[in-house]
């Protein structure tokens, strides 16, 4: 009886497609000293410009309203100083019908970073003098949550999606671990997407009385 508990296993490989600003200085007889620039695009090869999401998606509809747990790891083969390679995350999300055609969508992930992480990027940092020193943090910030809230309007014809949140990026890979703005000082964004089924051919066998 009831809704049953979908499970499902998300694992995904992001390639990023930045420029790297690597470019290690040399000393005086034209020899690299093999220190870092400490920023997110600081690419010495292929292999650091990946990264993975592994997410474990938990769903279960109770009544008409649906939730949505994700436990998520993410790893990134290269990060700054100070940052965490690996993170993990506890997702959530939630649907909830305020009509017959309109939901109401929230979703929200809270990434375990250290305090160490955070304390050393909410300070500017300017000192930087290789191979000793390459901490470089120009503009302090701090790490929020990414929160979204969307609207689902159901047509005959087309599904809407209104979505506002404080995330700058797309991908779990980097809104979970990199989000810096924040909705309590107006820091948000609006995104709009249409979603809608085309059926190129139909199976004439199936009304074919056979």
């Amino acid at each position: 009886p009831g809704s049953p508990v979908a499970v499902t296993l998300f694992i995904n490989n992001v390639i990023s497609s930045m420029n790297s600003d690597y470019n290690p200085p040399r000393d005086i007889f034209g020899n690299t000293t093999d220190t870092a620039l400490n920023q997110s695009n600081t690419y010495k090869n292929f292999g650091e410009r990946n990264s993975q999401t592994y997410q474990l998606i938990i769903a279960k509809k109770i009544g008409k309203v649906s939730f949505q747990l994700n436990p998520t790891v993410v790893h990134r083969s290269y990060v700054p100083l100070h940052d965490q390679p690996t993170i993990f995350a506890l997702g959530g999300a939630a649907r909830l019908p305020l009509s017959k055609s309109i939901n109401l969508i929230v979703d929200y992930f809270h990434p375990f970073r250290t305090q160490s992480s955070k304390d050393y990027f909410s300070r500017v940092d300017n000192s930087f003098n290789p191979p000793n020193d390459i901490d470089k943090n120009v503009t302090a910030f701090k790490f929020y949550d990414p929160l979204g809230i969307g609207f689902e309007i159901i047509t005959p014809g087309h599904v809407f999606h209104l979505n506002f949140t404080n995330a700058k990026e797309i991908m779990e890979n980097r809104f979970i671990p990199a989000t810096n703005s924040s909705w309590g000082k107006g820091q948000f964004r609006w995104g709009f997407t249409i979603a809608r089924t085309f059926v190129l051919w139909k199976d004439k066998t199936k009304n074919a009385g056979w």
